[in-house]
């Protein structure tokens, strides 16, 4: 039981960074998201 509590609790903090981030400036969300894409697609290419 202990551990669905903890599930909870770890994704209401998720949320409210995310609202957090969206406020202070969603570009940069945006660009360390694309940034993260572009890494996997070279991961692939090299596998």
């Amino acid at each position: 039981m202990s551990s669905s509590s903890d599930n909870a609790e770890a994704v209401v903090a998720l949320l409210l960074a995310y609202r957090k981030s969206q406020q202070k400036g969603k570009y940069m969300w945006i660009r360390s998201w694309q940034s993260r894409r572009k890494e996997r697609s070279v991961y692939r290419t090299l596998n």
